[in-house]
């Protein structure tokens, strides 16, 4: 199968020009959600490659991963965040700037992300009493992502989002409302 990144977009001109609009309602302080939907086959995933260049191209903080099924509860907000999470110095400079309540519980969830990794052979730590509830992890990288949202422009791309657990469509909608305001852009497929 080919990188979606590497075959053509063709024939995509209206749904690039609503893209379009919904970034720049994005970058105003709007935040937007776009759906990808259509058929297996039909070009979603190669649409989300091409807005993920685009939106490297505009200077925007791009987020992206593919839910799979089965995921935790907060696993795909994870997911999303670990590749920034992971750069030198960057999850010590949020932890430091993030209000107290969500740098102290995203130390705690840092603290166990190693475990969340791919590796199956790890055996996954007993979370801190804090973050023992899914719903609480949850919230916590929820806030993480609405606050990095109103630091600096963000996109979340998702591939495959239908595969997510219900809480998770739930989560997006939560951090629609509470990042208001902020330069966020989700893009997903269905």
């Amino acid at each position: 199968m080919k990188d979606p990144a590497t075959v053509p977009l063709c024939g995509r001109a209206n749904e690039v020009l609503r893209f379009a609009a919904a970034l720049g309602d994005a970058l105003r302080g709007e935040p937007r959600l776009v759906w990808l939907c259509g058929e297996t086959g039909a070009g979603k995933s190669r649409f989300l490659a091409e807005a993920a260049r685009r939106l490297h191209a505009r200077g925007l903080l791009t987020l992206q991963t593919r839910a799979v099924r089965g995921t935790a509860h907060h696993g795909l907000f994870v997911d999303l965040l670990r590749p920034f999470l992971l750069i030198p110095g960057h999850a010590q400079r949020l932890r430091a700037e993030l209000p107290a309540d969500l740098g102290h519980d995203l130390a705690a969830l840092l603290s166990e992300l190693p475990a969340m990794g791919p590796a199956p052979s790890r055996r996954r730590s007993k979370p801190p009493a804090a973050l023992a509830s899914p719903s609480r992890r949850l919230e916590v990288l929820i806030g993480v992502v609405a606050w990095l949202a109103g630091r600096r422009p963000l996109a979340l791309l998702v591939d495959d989002l239908h595969e997510a657990p219900d809480e998770i469509c739930a989560g997006l909608r939560h951090l629609l409302v509470r990042a208001r305001q902020a330069p966020l852009l989700v893009v997903a497929t269905l």
